[in-house]
């Protein structure tokens, strides 16, 4: 009923008040020691992994979970811009901020072309003409989807013909097992 475990409970009747209050209280961190480096590596925006690292070779002897938590309450409490994510031109990438970019995923394209799921019909012409391919690849879904719908052997031929030169490797094997068995 508590979702807790019995060593949890036990620990908390029998133990030292002074020890289990200890998280969260105002007693000094190991880490006070080294928050003028902390503050300046997160202020740099070095990913945490690597200031851990510098600051272990300074001497620090605790766990990672007790650094990030320490970094967290220093970024919220000094209001530090720390965003350690990077664009390929080195541009720091902020999770947070809202993107004036359009970007259209290459699921949502592929959602498109196979369930017709709708997309902006500007992206779809941006798409269809960057990617001519993918008109070939659209017309072969709704080919593929006609033969089915009209269980016809004279369309499976026409598609056999049509696609075994398409240039889609994926497709020409079994056009190929297709057109043997066929016979």
């Amino acid at each position: 009923m508590l979702h807790t475990t019995y060593y949890r409970i036990r620990r908390y009747a029998t133990g030292d008040p002074e020890k289990l209050c200890r998280y969260g209280s105002n007693t000094p961190s190991e880490l006070d020691n080294y928050q003028a480096e902390i503050i300046q590596l997160l202020e740099q925006n070095v990913p945490k992994n690597k200031a851990l690292k510098q600051i272990h070779s300074l001497g620090y002897q605790g766990k990672r979970t007790a650094f990030e938590v320490y970094c967290r309450k220093l970024i919220a409490e000094l209001n530090i811009p720390y965003c350690p994510k990077r664009s390929a031109a080195g541009a720091p990438i902020n999770p947070k901020a809202k993107s004036s970019k359009h970007y259209l995923s290459r699921s949502a394209v592929f959602k498109h072309l196979w369930s017709g799921k709708a997309i902006n019909e500007a992206d779809l012409t941006y798409v269809l003409e960057k990617h001519p391919c993918l008109a070939v690849l659209q017309q072969c879904i709704h080919d593929f989807r006609q033969i089915y719908e009209e269980s016809s052997v004279e369309l499976l031929g026409s598609f056999i013909e049509t696609y075994s030169d398409c240039g889609f490797q994926a497709i020409n094997p079994y056009l190929h097992s297709v057109a043997t068995n066929r016979c």
